[in-house]
Formats: C-alpha cells, structure tokens, sequence
C-alpha cells in the first residue's frame, strides 16, 4: 500500500508505528488502521493513495502515519493536486481549481496545509532527517524516476510561495527552491487550470 499522498520517502526509514501505540492514551493488544480516500483513489502507477491511522475511537490518536513521516523529515512533501487539503474537498474538480493569483493565499488559509509546509521549513532549518547538511537526501525519488525511465517529468507546477498566475513547466520544478512551494498538477488537469485563467510558462 502506498501511503505517500503527503510524501515520498527513499533511504531514511524509522519505527514510527510502535511510538504512535506507546503514547496512545489507552492500550489495546490489537491494532487495527483506518485509511482516508481523497478525489483520486489510484495513482498513475496503480497504487492505492490514502491517509493512515489507527483505528481507536475511544482513543486520542496521534497524526496520520503520512505527517508523522512528514514532521519527522523522513519523506519528501511531495505536493499532487487533488489529493491533498484544500482541494480534495471541494466536490468537484472545476471547483478545485485554484484561483489564478491565489495560490500562496489558499495554501496559507488551510491549516493542515500551512502546518504541513512548516514542518518542512522547520526541518530544514534544523537539518534533520533528508536535510541534513552531513547526508542530504540527493535525489528526490521522482527525479530517480525520470532519471531511470529515460523520460521528462510530466507534471506542471504551482509556486505556493508566490500569487502569481503562471503555471511552471515540468522540467522547470526546481526554479521553486522549497519542495513544501511545489505544487505538482498532473498533466491531464492542466486544461482546467488554463480555462480558469492560469497562463501556461512558454
């Protein structure tokens, strides 16, 4: 199962389960997870895209297994439009769509979002997990990707940092500096940001 809507991870690997049961406020012999969908259910590649968690009602549960990854810097914040907060609620794809001009905005609004992102730049500035200055992480698992299939990145993307109105070209994803302000937009989707006014980089 893949559980890396929030982030892909190479190399770094860490027991985050068992120290999510250990601070659980009740305990239980058993686990059991629950798993959120979001807009898309499969990725490109066919595998399952979900959020987990432990299944506890009764329990304070702590954050899904993908921001655990997230806070603790072992995976990258690797961000697809729909699949993450805000747009994933918004009922329909033409009303996910982000405004021309309000991308930073909508990203700062969301809470989830804007905490996800700050984990990120807290990390680094602290270089822990794959920003560390002593063993940074290289290549970020989509570039091994290209890099092994012999074939040009082919999502467009959205500076987070910026209320601009121009979508990046795929291969111009590292003029965003922080991987937190990339947001990638699949191919396919890319039409309906164009009718919304968004400006394709030439």
């Amino acid at each position: 199962m893949r559980v890396v809507v929030l982030g892909e991870g190479i190399g770094r690997r860490r027991s985050l389960i068992p120290a999510g049961r250990n601070r659980a406020s009740c305990s239980s012999t058993k686990m059991k997870y629950t798993s959120m969908r979001q807009l898309e259910i499969m990725d490109r590649y066919g595998r399952f895209l979900c959020y987990i968690n432990r299944y506890q009602p009764s329990c304070t549960r702590p954050l899904a297994y993908n921001e655990r990854l997230l806070e603790k810097a072992v995976v990258v914040p690797y961000l697809i439009w729909p699949n993450i907060n805000p747009f994933h609620g918004a009922g329909s794809l033409v009303n996910a769509v982000t405004p021309p001009g309000k991308a930073k905005d909508t990203a700062d609004k969301d809470s989830m979002l804007k905490k996800m992102r700050k984990w990120a730049r807290d990390a680094r500035n602290r270089g822990d997990g794959i920003y560390n200055l002593n063993n940074p992480l290289q290549l970020l698992p989509f570039e091994l990707r290209f890099i092994a299939r012999q074939q040009p990145p082919n999502r467009w993307v959205i500076d987070l940092s910026k209320n601009d109105t121009t979508l990046l070209k795929p291969q111009n994803y590292y003029t965003v500096p922080n991987m937190e302000d990339r947001l990638f937009v699949p191919e396919e989707y890319v039409p309906l940001f164009v009718e919304k006014g968004w400006n394709k980089e030439v």
